[in-house]
C-alpha cells in the first residue's frame, strides 16, 4: 500500500480496536503495515498512515524485531529533551526537532490479545511517542522546537566601553589590539 501524505486523513483521531478484532487484524492490517514499512523503509508505522482510522501500529525495538501495539497508551514519560532531525514516512524530506522523552511507560495489547506494560527507553521510547501522536492525529511538525539563535552577549560594539576597563571606547583602546593580533602587526 501506499503511505498517505494528505494531512486532512492524517490528523484524524483513529478509533480504539476490539480486542475481539486482533486476530482479524494481525491477517490484514498488520501484514499491510509490515509490506509497507519493509517497502518503504523506517522504523515505525501506524494504521492511519495508510488511511485506516485505527489504534494499532507496529514499531522496531533495538533488536530490530517488529512489534505490533493495539491501543496503545503512554502511561508516563520521563526527563525530557530535544530529539533532533526526527523524520516521518507522510511527510518526506521533512526533519525537525522535536520535544520528546528519553523514557516512557507505556501499555498495548499484544498480536496475542495480551495486555503488555514495559519502560521504553531513549530511541524506542521516541518510536512509541511519534506511532502514538499518528494515532492522535498529531505529527512532528507539531512537536517542533525551533531552536534560538545564539546570541553572543559578550559581543562589544566599537562605540561601547572597553570590556578591559580603561575607560576607553572599545574602538579606541582594544579593538585596534585585537585587530593587531588578527593582522600579526
Amino acid at each position: 500500500m501506499k503511505i498517505t501524505t494528505d494531512l486532512e486523513t492524517l490528523r484524524r483521531k483513529s478509533t480504539e480496536v476490539g480486542i475481539g478484532s486482533i486476530s482479524r487484524l494481525n491477517f490484514t492490517l498488520v501484514k499491510q503495515l509490515k509490506n509497507t514499512l519493509k517497502r518503504y523503509g523506517g522504523l515505525g508505522i501506524s494504521a492511519i498512515q495508510l488511511g485506516i482510522s485505527q489504534r494499532v501500529f507496529i514499531f522496531k525495538n533495538n533488536r530490530n524485531e517488529l512489534i505490533t501495539c493495539y491501543n496503545p497508551i503512554i502511561k508516563e514519560m520521563y526527563d525530557e529533551f530535544i530529539f533532533p532531525n526526527e523524520g516521518c514516512l507522510s511527510l518526506p524530506k521533512v526533519q525537525v526537532n522535536t520535544k520528546r522523552y528519553k523514557y516512557c511507560e507505556v501499555e498495548y495489547y499484544d498480536e496475542h490479545k495480551q495486555l503488555r506494560r514495559m519502560l521504553l527507553q531513549e530511541l524506542e521510547a521516541v518510536e512509541f511517542q511519534h506511532e502514538c501522536d499518528h494515532l492522535n492525529g498529531m505529527l512532528i511538525i507539531d512537536r517542533q522546537v525551533k531552536q534560538q539563535p545564539r546570541v553572543n552577549k559578550n559581543k562589544v560594539g566599537r562605540n561601547d566601553p572597553c570590556p578591559c576597563g580603561s575607560g576607553k571606547k572599545y574602538k579606541k583602546c582594544c579593538l585596534r589590539k585585537a585587530e593587531a593580533e588578527r593582522f600579526n602587526i
